[in-house]
């Protein structure tokens, strides 16, 4: 009803103007006209000068860690703005729902800042949106809401500290020459003879480089031996297990992945993850570092596998056993149940519980 009060006092005035018949109110509607036009270009100028965003795009918290949330607002008009409202939601993907709040405040010519305090409870991508910003400047006589869509997308990663306790069989410890330039998880039998000969795929070791056929064909190929297949241990986990529509469930999951993922890591040089898909084709990603682990947990938030594309290993691997994290929060060691973590204490169980390799 609001935007339509000055065009009605507009009518009245023409409408009495014209029944009396009076040059002054006829006057004063062509100026109520002429400053309506003015604050209608007013509005619109304010409008594209106008914008709010989060100060930052992406970050990564650590979970029930606190983020003191900036939002920066540009004013690149010559005129301040004396009051707004900024529209801001933020929840998890997969929640179905986003928690609305709306941040008061004005700006000079120079812009400034909002803040608000962001609590990160459970693991996985939690966005904030700057969605709608709302100025009624009574000063100067101009409203108009502008939509935004700016965001910043948190993903909020498991206590790094934490991790399964396993103890990981002797007779199957990883050998340090099974990596080659950190690659590959296969060495040769040390035979000059090879079985076959094809082109080269990144990751595949420089020494396996067939160079008399790389000359012939003008591009690198490498040979392929009989070769002795070192045993790696294997966490996997299936696609399906990853997709999990409660937000709580996921948190749970996701902590004890990374939980299992990290005590691999603390007992082998080196191990694989891998991840087994609906149509039963494997990726294998090599981790000889605690820097890949939030990488993985990142690609698998936003279920986008190219981020960590420089760690897939070409080829299968003949593991020494493989180790599966279920979504029903779950051990398996080669299809055998091994640990069943309750959600409701699964922190608790995984700085408790031990979990020896060796017995099963």
């Amino acid at each position: 009803m609001k935007k339509f009060l000055f065009p009605i006092i507009i009518f009245f005035t023409f409408l009495a103007s014209a029944n009396v018949q009076s040059r002054i109110l006829f006057t004063l509607a062509i100026a109520e006209i002429i400053f309506a036009a003015m604050m209608i270009l007013l509005s619109l100028y304010q409008k594209s000068k106008l914008s709010a965003s989060p100060e930052k795009s992406s970050l990564h918290l650590q979970k029930n860690e606190n983020y003191d949330c900036r939002i920066k607002i540009d004013n690149n008009s010559f005129l301040p703005v004396n009051r707004f409202r900024l529209l801001v939601s933020d929840g998890y993907d997969g929640s179905g729902e986003m928690k609305k709040t709306y941040l008061y405040g004005g700006s000079d010519t120079n812009g400034g800042y909002l803040r608000f305090s962001l609590e990160n409870p459970l693991c996985g991508i939690n966005r904030i949106k700057a969605e709608k910003l709302k100025c009624y400047d009574w000063l100067l006589l101009s409203s108009f809401t502008k939509e935004l869509d700016r965001e910043t997308v948190i993903c909020v990663l498991p206590d790094p500290e934490r991790h399964i306790r396993f103890i990981y069989p002797a007779k199957n410890e990883v050998s340090e020459n099974v990596s080659v330039s950190g690659e590959m998880m296969r060495r040769s039998t040390g035979s000059d003879e090879f079985s076959d000969i094809r082109p080269y795929r990144q990751g595949d070791p420089l020494r396996f480089i067939y160079w008399k056929q790389s000359a012939k064909m003008g591009e690198l190929w490498v040979r392929e031996y009989d070769e002795d297949i070192h045993s790696f241990p294997v966490l996997e986990v299936r696609a399906a297990d990853i997709e999990i529509s409660d937000v709580t469930a996921a948190d749970a999951f996701y902590r004890l992945l990374y939980a299992a993922l990290s005590g691999l890591l603390f007992v082998a040089d080196s191990f694989a993850f891998a991840i087994c898909f609906p149509s039963g084709t494997r990726d294998i990603y090599l981790i000889k570092n605690r820097e890949v682990l939030q990488g993985i947990l990142v690609a698998l938030y936003k279920n986008d596998l190219s981020l960590i594309s420089d760690l897939y290993v070409s080829g299968q691997v003949n593991a020494a056993f493989t180790l599966t994290v279920s979504s029903d929060l779950e051990l398996y060691l080669d299809g055998k149940l091994i640990k069943k973590y309750d959600a409701d204490y699964l922190d608790t169980q995984i700085d408790e519980d031990t979990v020896d390799l060796q017995e099963v």
